[in-house]
């Protein structure tokens, strides 16, 4: 059997089981508390969150994300220091974690394991110069982290508080340390 052939079984029996399985459709608002130790430097970028849960046992999920954040903040560069040049950051990201549930999904709290990857534009990420006067880092961000959270029943929906803490195993993110908090509406 070739690999084509293989990877289309395997999307066909893994659709199947989610299929029948509980999932649920998600959105929040979220916010990202990033920490940059070498330039101590904290930020706080807004944002909202939209998701899917796929269920895949009686205890255990697959949580998938979209993210989108934007903030804006001094610029932690020091000649940008002395101009007060604010630095505008957007994320466009994706987060997957595969959750254990306590009890069972949707009943209580979780814990999960998972990862992110975020797309970064940064404005004015480095001294202004007359050639380039809004300069701007453009970095792909990557993340492996914990996250933990539960569901409290409203009705025929649930609230969804959770929490994300991720860290970078490679040095290329601008901040080595992120929490993601989020309080997700599920339908």
């Amino acid at each position: 059997m070739n690999f084509l052939k293989t990877i289309t079984l395997l999307a066909f029996l893994l659709s199947t089981q989610l299929g029948i399985s509980q999932n649920a459709f998600k959105v929040g608002p979220s916010a990202l508390v990033n920490v940059g130790f070498f330039n101590e430097d904290v930020t706080l970028p807004l944002g909202v969150e939209v998701g899917y849960e796929y269920g895949i046992g009686k205890q255990l999920s697959l949580n998938v994300a979209g993210m989108f954040y934007y903030s804006e903040h001094e610029s932690w560069v020091e000649e940008n220091r002395i101009n007060d040049i604010k630095q505008e950051d957007t994320y466009l990201g994706a987060q997957v974690d595969i959750r254990y549930h306590f009890v069972e999904r949707f009943k209580g709290a979780y814990i999960g394991l998972g990862t992110d990857v975020k797309h970064l534009n940064a404005k004015n990420y480095f001294a202004p110069t007359t050639e380039d006067p809004t300069p701007t880092l453009v970095n792909t961000e990557f993340n492996v982290g914990i996250s933990y959270g539960g569901y409290i029943k409203l009705g025929n929906s649930y609230l969804n508080p959770n929490i994300y803490i991720g860290g970078n195993p490679s040095d290329q993110n601008e901040y080595e340390l992120h929490a993601k908090l989020g309080l997700n509406y599920v339908f």
